[in-house]
């Protein structure tokens, strides 16, 4: 299924450390897709604690400035 960003309900997300952040869920396992394409919007000062997955994460910055942390290390976007 094809959808514009504007038609995917945001979620504020929820948990200790999340702070002013929305997610959209673009694709899912709804749509018959194993993983998830989400849509994050972290607003400025906004923050999502650090944390790790067992699967492949991407993450595709639009605009904005903050950092990001792969294997340890702290990389600036």
């Amino acid at each position: 299924m094809v959808r514009h960003v504007n038609d995917i309900n945001s979620v504020d997300m929820m948990g200790s450390g999340v702070v002013c952040v929305t997610k959209q869920i673009a694709i899912g396992p709804k749509d018959g897709y194993d993983g998830f394409l989400r849509v994050f919007i972290v607003q400025p000062g906004g923050k999502s604690p650090y944390h790790s997955h067992p699967w492949f994460h991407a993450n595709y910055i639009l605009e904005g400035e903050g950092k990001v942390v792969i294997e340890g290390v702290d990389h600036p976007i």
